[in-house]
């Protein structure tokens, strides 16, 4: 039986970092600056079951999580995912980066995720550095290892202006790390990859992904560069296994009707293959 589809709440406001994690690694989390309770109504009326949002969205809810939770419970609403990043790559700042991340652990531990998904390998000032795949790869295990100490799957997802753009640099980093791998299909569009064969190659470390389409910036699903059919095709032995999650960050205009295209499209795709 196929897992309900997911949504991330990223779409309703601006991707940001949270302001205080300028001059204060251990707070840099990721935000979106929209209503999280007008995100989780939306995606509601649309029919969504499941929600992924970032470490910071979850955590203006630390110390009071019954308000959180009471959203969830308004929406009918199951928190699937949560989102973190950090830069890895440079080892004086290491373990601030895990006190922030260690946290976000917490977070989905705390409301329910079952999966939690990290970006990162920071692009230095003066070029990429060989020891940078390899500070990257053990901190993407070390994270595994804390995510499966407290019962989640983690998956790395590689990311726009990141170390890990290309397939290549996908394929440098899953040589190096036993992490799962979180494909997101218009990154790798945008990179100058294809989902397609990248899913083909990694489809035994998959269990969570990101669709989302692209041409020459985000688009609705179906009116992009991406091959849905040819993605789900290579999908379709492992989507009881999956966790599909839609985002539709950046995308102007009505949002419940983007969201409710967005579910239609997935389930189409599921009919399609399954």
């Amino acid at each position: 039986m196929m897992a309900d589809v997911g949504y991330m709440t990223n779409a309703w406001g601006l991707c940001a970092g949270y302001h205080v994690g300028v001059p204060s690694i251990k707070d840099l989390f990721y935000i979106s600056t929209g209503s999280d309770e007008d995100a989780m109504r939306d995606i509601s009326g649309a029919g969504f079951k499941c929600i992924e949002m970032f470490d910071g969205n979850l955590s203006k809810y630390r110390d009071d999580p019954d308000n959180f939770r009471d959203m969830l419970a308004k929406y009918d609403l199951k928190l699937i995912g949560v989102y973190t990043a950090a830069n890895f790559i440079f080892d004086e700042i290491i373990e601030e980066e895990f006190y922030k991340m260690t946290l976000a652990v917490e977070f989905a531990k705390m409301f329910g995720a079952p999966y939690i998904n990290v970006g990162g390998g920071a692009l230095r000032h003066d070029g990429i550095r060989d020891s940078d795949f390899d500070r990257l790869a053990r901190g993407l295990d070390r994270f595994d290892a804390l995510a499966r100490s407290n019962g989640l799957v983690a998956s790395f997802h590689h990311h726009l202006d990141s170390l890990i753009q290309t397939e290549e640099e996908i394929a440098r980093i899953m040589k190096l790390t036993g992490i799962n791998l979180c494909i997101d299909t218009a990154h790798i569009i945008a990179a100058g990859g294809d989902p397609v064969r990248v899913a083909k190659t990694y489809l035994d470390r998959l269990t969570y992904v990101h669709v989302k389409d692209y041409d020459d910036d985000f688009q609705i699903l179906g009116k992009g560069n991406v091959d849905f059919d040819g993605f789900f095709d290579v999908l379709a032995p492992r989507l009881d296994q999956l966790q599909v999650t839609v985002e539709a960050n950046d995308l102007p205009g009505d949002l419940l009707g983007l969201a409710k295209h967005n579910l239609t499209y997935v389930e189409q795709q599921f009919a399609r293959v399954g």
